[in-house]
This record gives C-alpha cells, structure tokens and sequence, in this order.
C-alpha cells in the first residue's frame, strides 16, 4: 500500500488551496510527489544539507539559515536513558538543548546541568555529524524572570553579553528564546505591558555582539506578541528583521479534560472549535498577516499526545464510534502528556503493516475536525489526543504548501528509536524541495 493512501489528503485539498494560494495543478504535483517519493534512510536523505559543509566555516546569518528545515529541542533531563550520542543526527539540520534558565539575578546558567557538560556533549555531537547546535533559553517552567531581566538599557546588555562569551565559548551556532510569553502570563504573571518592545530591543542588542553567523531564533504562540496596550500586536515585521526564524508552537492547546480536545490541531476544520486560532493554520494565519514572512516560520510539531480521564468517545463532543475494550490503563510520562514512544512501549498503540492502530482495548480515531488522531478506550475511561506518522505528514504537507520554513520537534526524546515521526515530516518535504 503506497504511503499517499494512507495520508488520504483528498478531503481538504480544496482547503490548502485556499490557504497557499495554489492552483489544482500545482497542489497535485506535490501530491504526487508525496506518494511517488521513497521514504529515505537517515543515512540516504538528501534533506539533511550540511552533509558536506562544515559548519564551523564563516558564513553570513542569512546563508547558514537557509540550510535548516529540520530542527528539534534535545532537553537536559533525558540524558540517562538518551544520550546526545544516539540521536538520529542524520535526520536534523538544528538541534536545539533546552533549556538555560535566567534566575532572579539574571545570571544565565544550564540550571542541573552542571558546568554545561551535557551541552557541550550535544554540541560536540552535533559538530561531528556536520549539524547545527543551539541553545533555549527559558521555557515554560523559567520564563518568569525575563521581564526584569530585559527591563532597561543596560539589563539587556548585560544578558546579550552573557549569551555572547557563552556563544564563543562552546562554540554555540543558534541562540534560541523561547519565553512563555511577552506582555502576558504564561506559567506565571510575572509580565509587564512593555514585554515584547523590551525582546525587540534584547534582539538588537543580541546581534551586536554575536557573531555574523550566529542565528537568533525564537518559539512563539499561535498568536502574536502581546504590545503595550495588551492587544495583539499588527505589526510584527520588525521581529522578522532581527529573527532568523520562529517556531509556532501549535500544540497544549487542550489541557486534559473530561470532554478533551485535539492536543496539537492542524486546523479548525469544522468552525466549531473553542480556540479558534490555536491551530497550525491559525498560527500561520496570525503572523504572516502581521507581516512575518512565511519562510521565516518553522511549524512545532508534538511527538506526544494529551492523556484525559474521559467517558467521551470522540474530541469535543464530535460524533465517531467506539468499540468495547478490557479496561487497560496507560500512565503519562509527565503532566498527563504521554510520548509516541510510550504509547507503543505500553502496548495502547502498535505499529502495523498498515500504520499505527489501537492495542490493549485502546481504539484508534481520527477527528477530521483538526486532522489528528486520538485513542478511546471505554472500559479504562481515557482518552487520549495525539500525533503519529499520518497527521505529522499532514501537517508537513501545509508547510510545504505555504512556503513555511520547516517543522521542529518539541521534543526529539518522544520519537521512537526509528524516528517514525520525524520520518514521515522528511518524506513529504523531501518531495517538496527536490520538486
């Protein structure tokens, strides 16, 4: 069975049309392509576009930026059972280490990770792989302090000069910031109306002192930055001059509930949702309108899903079907988030000749109001909401089809060994840029 039946991509195809501005026939070469193209190797892939480069060679902001398409977040807390040595890095162009943390100094540290030394094993990695390695700094769990630390002219300055003699000194290629979120609360309500006006100025500040090959790069809501007056901010064009790129992190958008939604939604496709805008198509939709150019966006994508103590057997009160189970239960990895992995390590998901289905009274769904999948068992009474290889494709499909810059994995640890899902984003942007 070719890899385009199982996509499906028919349905909304008038819809991505609309979206990208595409005629029917430039939108069906891609689909061909997508279901002509052979799913490479990681060690076959042409995408991965450093494989002659070295990256440490000079080269202008612009050039180096132009190279990534393929990114994801390495975080400090899984090193005891994934090593930076065993990730897939063939199948990267970036790889990102969450997270330094700012304490209520505004001293810059790799929090538990002493001396940095998980950072420098990834950077040391990466480098003998021919990838790029950054680092991100905040995160949802420490971005309370950057509104002080942002505050005044020499706060700023201050903070850009440490990342600056870190960037040198281990030898750094992508400065990340990922703060959660300017001009309103995010874990916490330690913001201040002048937020996003006070990043804007860090940013310029930040491309003083950094090398000219040096990337800046930012993960940002579905929304734009939050301005002075608490409204969403129209104009965000002079971000796009001071950014390499931004990732839109379309995914938490439905916490755990009793009557759950899609976790990470490529679209509102059937106008009924709650959160209209918080979807990859929304995100898209509210930041290129505000003048961010589409090649200056990646799109985040979620290697796990959203684990609800629920009765319900659809998302969000939309009707579909359940057959009876056994009662077998799950557990989350974390926050009631659950990894791919884990779901086919816990035998609630199993890997067929076919795709992905539902095991251990775990049945498999597909909600076509948001393009992603979800797993009902009746007897356990959980559901839960989550991405595989199919709606990944999907997703990877709409960035193709409206010029975004690429996807980035939040976070690489919840793939499986394989890479199921990065896989999947490679086959359809391969077709893409050898289109």
């Amino acid at each position: 069975m070719s890899y385009f039946t199982v996509l499906e991509l028919h349905p909304y195809t008038s819809w991505m049309m609309k979206i990208a501005g595409l005629g029917t026939s430039t939108l069906i070469a891609w689909v061909v392509l997508v279901r002509c193209t052979a799913l490479p190797s990681p060690q076959e892939s042409h995408f991965h576009l450093f494989a002659q480069a070295d990256v440490t060679t000079q080269a202008s902001r612009a050039e180096v930026a132009s190279k990534i398409r393929s990114a994801g977040y390495y975080t400090n807390w899984v090193s005891d059972w994934f090593p930076p040595e065993t990730i897939l890095w063939p199948l990267y162009d970036l790889i990102l280490y969450a997270f330094l943390v700012l304490d209520s100094s505004s001293n810059l540290t790799c929090g538990e990770d002493t001396n940095c030394a998980l950072l420098r094993r990834l950077i040391a990695a990466g480098h003998a792989h021919n990838v790029l390695v950054g680092m991100s700094i905040g995160g949802w769990s420490d971005s309370q302090y950057f509104s002080t630390a942002l505050l005044t002219e020499n706060s700023r300055k201050a903070l850009a000069q440490q990342i600056c003699v870190l960037v040198q000194t281990l030898g750094v290629d992508v400065v990340d910031i990922d703060w959660e979120y300017p001009g309103r609360a995010g874990r916490t309500s330690d913001f201040l109306p002048q937020d996003s006006q006070d990043l804007l100025l860090f940013l310029r500040e930040l491309g003083s002192c950094l090398p000219a090959n040096v990337l800046r790069t930012a993960a940002v809501s579905t929304i734009p930055f939050t301005g002075p007056d608490g409204a969403l901010m129209k104009d965000l064009s002079p971000f796009a001059q001071e950014l390499d790129f931004a990732s839109i992190m379309a995914y938490d958008v439905f916490a755990p509930s009793s009557h759950p939604g899609p976790n990470a939604p490529l679209y509102d496709g059937c106008g009924n949702s709650s959160q209209r805008l918080a979807s990859a198509a929304g995100g898209y939709s509210s930041w290129t309108s505000a003048g961010f150019p589409p090649g200056q966006l990646m799109l985040a994508l979620a290697p796990y899903g959203t684990l609800s103590n629920s009765e319900d057997d659809s998302l969000q009160t939309r009707a579909d079907d359940a057959n009876p189970d056994n009662g077998y239960k799950v557990l989350p990895d974390s926050n009631n988030q659950i990894y791919f992995r884990t779901l086919l390590s816990s035998g609630a998901l199993t890997k067929t000749d076919k795709g992905f289905t539902g095991a251990s009274g775990f049945d498999r769904h597909f909600d076509k109001c948001s393009k992603t999948p979800y797993l009902v068992s009746k007897h356990a009474h959980q559901v839960v909401s989550f991405d595989d290889p199919n709606s990944i494709a999907r997703k990877t499909v709409f960035i193709g089809a409206t010029g975004m810059k690429g996807f980035i994995f939040w976070d690489i640890s919840g793939d499986t060994d394989q890479g199921d899902l990065v896989q999947a984003a490679h086959k359809v942007m391969d077709a893409f840029d050898t289109s």
